[in-house]
């Protein structure tokens, strides 16, 4: 039995993270109603006999139950709402780590085509933690999330999370041609600073700090562009990579997002894992980055011999 398992994911899974809002039974018994949903996606990854399905489905259901299991005072959808935001910063952070640790390591390369489907699983448990928080702490106003960095910050990772979703299909990456990714980078810079404008008029006040992020974050999307500076450095540019490295702009927006939301209030043994997990992904890009340059400087050398 064959099927496209990351579309009837995706499917399924808009149409659990819309109706769990609406349907009373599901809203009221959320994780039970989430770990039944998981259930029935790791059935359908053992019926594909996809490994990696299986194991992140898995895994997910089992982190759930547990997380119910240990802290059951807590309501259904608090607790959901904080473990999916926990396992969607996870996700990212493993996600991230495949490249670099594939390139360090080429024993690695055969998990690097898994990529795909972390990423799935990062935006899934980032859409369903968005979708709890607007329900429950912002009564369903899309404008409150303006009113907060915090809130904004958060958003900016979610809406680069669905512009990659989007645009990671084989189909799109085979057809589409440069001048195309060339007016989506476009378009959706023009989103993101429309968003960035509604958000300097609505939020009362804004630190230095983030007002520098701000900036920044604007002139990163537009730095890596395929139509701009970006050209002067690469030999040939890639329009699907050029979007898609707008990745590290939503790692940083969520890294604020994650230090100033309840975790700042946390013991300090998990400030210390947050920073170790963070220092971690970045060293590894780093390092990573340095290795790629080390074996490309060897390869065109040996080319010149």
């Amino acid at each position: 039995m064959k099927f496209n398992s990351i579309t009837l994911t995706l499917f399924l899974s808009i149409v659990f993270i819309y109706l769990s809002q609406f349907i009373k039974f599901l809203s009221d018994n959320y994780i039970y109603s989430l770990l039944g949903f998981l259930l029935i996606l790791h059935v359908l990854a053992h019926l594909r006999n996809h490994s990696a399905d299986k194991l992140i489905t898995g895994f997910l259901f089992t982190v759930f139950l547990i997380s119910f299991l240990v802290f059951n005072e807590v309501d259904q959808k608090t607790l959901a709402l904080r473990t999916s935001g926990v396992l969607a910063f996870l996700f990212l952070n493993i996600t991230l780590l495949v490249g670099p640790w594939t390139r360090i390591k080429i024993s690695l390369m055969k998990y690097y085509k898994e990529r795909r489907h972390l990423g799935v699983a990062t935006l899934l448990l980032a859409w369903l933690h968005a979708s709890l928080i607007l329900k429950i702490y912002l009564n369903s106003s899309p404008k409150m999330i303006f009113q907060t960095a915090f809130t904004f910050f958060g958003f900016t990772a979610l809406f680069i999370f669905f512009l990659l979703g989007m645009t990671s299909w084989n189909y799109i990456q085979a057809n589409f041609s440069l001048k195309t990714w060339k007016i989506i980078h476009f378009i959706t810079l023009l989103i993101y600073l429309a968003m960035v404008y509604i958000f300097y008029n609505i939020t009362e006040s804004l630190t230095t700090l983030e007002i520098i992020l701000l900036i920044l974050f604007v002139l990163y999307w537009i730095f890596v562009a395929p139509y701009s500076f970006i050209k002067l450095i690469l030999k040939r540019v890639n329009g699907w990579k050029q979007l898609h490295v707008l990745i590290y702009l939503a790692y940083f927006a969520l890294i604020f997002h994650v230090w100033n939301s309840p975790l700042k209030f946390q013991a300090l043994w998990l400030k210390i894992v947050f920073i170790i997990i963070v220092a971690t992904t970045l060293g590894s890009h780093l390092y990573g980055w340095i290795v790629k340059y080390k074996r490309l400087k060897e390869f065109n050398s040996n080319q010149k011999q």
